[in-house]
């Protein structure tokens, strides 16, 4: 995350490295999706549309990392395997154009969107997300 500066003939001190595969899971419904149990209508049986689609937004200064998941026709979304952190959980029926996740400015119209969530290693979390918007 930062930049290593390292001057000519200096000494560097050791690097630690550590790798782990602790994860979270996160499972979840759209607000207002068939799934949800509202009156939209949903798509034809057996349809493989996607309802919306689903970003995990790690916010500044944790461990998390950016994921981009497709809600099902139904509005339901699972990402099994999500690393430790805390993110800012959006949904949108259309994804937006550009989403610069990692400007803080960027972001700042999403502020009041979405879920603010930490996930700990071996978390199962379930939610129910409203949509962002139709961007």
């Amino acid at each position: 995350r930062n930049t290593l500066d390292i001057g000519v003939g200096s000494s560097v001190p050791a690097i630690e490295i550590i790798l782990r595969d602790a994860t979270a899971r996160l499972r979840g419904v759209i607000e207002g999706s068939p799934a949800d149990g509202s009156d939209q209508k949903s798509s034809q049986p057996g349809s493989e549309a996607e309802f919306a689609h689903v970003y995990c937004v790690p916010q500044p200064d944790t461990n998390g990392q950016f994921t981009e998941v497709s809600a099902t026709s139904t509005g339901e979304f699972e990402i099994p395997a999500l690393v430790p952190g805390v993110y800012r959980i959006l949904a949108f029926k259309t994804p937006p154009r550009e989403l610069e996740y990692r400007n803080a400015e960027a972001m700042r119209p999403y502020d009041s969107k979405g879920i603010v969530l930490r996930l700990v290693e071996d978390q199962t979390e379930k939610i129910r997300l409203p949509l962002a918007g139709e961007e």
